[in-house]
């Protein structure tokens, strides 16, 4: 099943940590994003032609991060925006994390 057509499970519940073997077929469905194993998150930098721009994109993010409850680090410098993803409560990657990073790749720039 690819990860636009899943949904989150509970953030409450027992959620298993992915390792590289088990996050590689996630990360061949996204574009242009990189896991780091080492700090246990996904990220990307999306780049816009101006600052509005960005900020558009931002409160977009905003919207699904609240409706989710799977909130990134989001990083602003201008028409670049770095966008990071971990579970916090198992200090990791988890499938949340790949299906919010697709679901961001859906928005609107």
């Amino acid at each position: 099943m690819s990860l636009t057509a899943r949904s989150l499970e509970s953030p409450h519940g027992e959620i298993p940590t992915l390792i590289l073997a088990k996050a590689e077929p996630y990360l061949a469905e996204l574009s242009d994003w990189e896991v780091d194993l080492e700090e246990g998150v996904l990220r990307r930098q999306f780049r816009f032609a101006d600052f509005a721009g960005t900020i558009r994109f931002v409160n977009e993010i905003a919207k699904l991060a609240e409706a989710e409850d799977h909130p990134p680090d989001l990083e602003i410098r201008y028409d670049i925006l770095d966008v990071t993803l971990s579970t916090p409560t198992v200090s990791g990657l988890t499938l949340q994390d790949f299906i919010v990073a697709a679901q961001i790749e859906k928005l609107p720039r």
